[in-house]
């Protein structure tokens, strides 16, 4: 049994190098050049000094909007969340929440805006919510409730 075991694992590791051969090369020979190349003349300086000259790239003036605007429901208020390396929640109006939605894209599915709730959620809130979307022309299929409850 322990034969088998180890005969396995040396097929495998056999054919693990030899499909990194297979796909990667042998790492032998390199190119066939001569190593003479026909490049513009320019010296390592130039090429420095016309990077040098090349204005550095800068972030956009504003963030773009994410595709899905995601809500929480807090009580009988309501937070967006704010995209990040590590996402906030920032209090919003309902107002300034149709407004995001209907300026969303949506994911792959439609879905314009992601709803979650907290224990405190009050039904009022959610139902206010629902029907500004959809007074303000989303359709159900836009917006989805999430089962989860968030702490």
């Amino acid at each position: 049994m322990k034969t088998r075991t180890v005969a396995a694992g040396g097929i495998v590791g056999l054919l693990l190098i030899a499909g990194g051969l297979l796909f990667n090369g042998f790492g032998l020979g390199g190119g066939g050049g001569d190593g003479e190349g026909t490049g513009d003349g320019s010296t390592p300086d130039e090429v420095r000094a016309s990077m040098e000259e090349d204005p550095p790239l800068r972030p956009a003036e504003v963030d773009p909007a994410p595709p899905v605007v995601e809500v929480l429901i807090d009580g009988d208020g309501y937070l967006l969340e704010q995209p990040g390396q590590t996402p906030e929640w920032r209090p919003a109006t309902l107002d300034e929440i149709v407004l995001r939605a209907k300026d969303a894209e949506g994911n792959t599915l439609g879905v314009r805006v992601r709803i979650r709730r907290r224990g405190s959620a009050l039904p009022d809130a959610e139902e206010a919510l629902t029907q500004g979307l959809i007074q303000a022309g989303l359709s159900p299929t836009e917006f989805v409730m999430s089962d989860e409850i968030v702490r």
